[in-house]
């Protein structure tokens, strides 16, 4: 089975947490350890969940360049016109066991 990028990952996790309020409230209360209970592997990161509301948004920041400089890689990705460009963009991520698309 395939691990799924960040994108198909997040899509997952919100469709899940929409449907099943159990995980939903196991999500908010300890993220890495619901996703690694649902997923059968540890994500292999710390992870956050916030969960936005009429009074508060939240925004993902790429992480910061470091020295001021795009790597090469970096300056590709910007001239072809790929979407996000924080790291996390190309790490995968182990599907979860409910996750029945792609």
């Amino acid at each position: 089975m395939a691990n799924l990028t960040y994108q198909e990952f997040s899509d997952a996790i919100n469709t899940q947490a929409m449907k099943d309020p159990t995980f939903r409230r196991e999500l908010l209360a300890n993220p890495t350890a619901t996703l690694e209970k649902y997923s059968g592997q540890h994500p292999g990161t710390k992870v956050y969940v916030h969960e936005n509301s009429a009074s508060e948004t939240h925004f993902v920041l790429a992480p910061a360049v470091v020295d001021g400089e795009l790597s090469d890689d970096d300056l590709e990705k910007v001239a072809g016109g790929i979407g996000d460009k924080g790291s996390h963009n190309q790490k995968k991520f182990p599907r979860p066991k409910w996750a029945t698309f792609g």
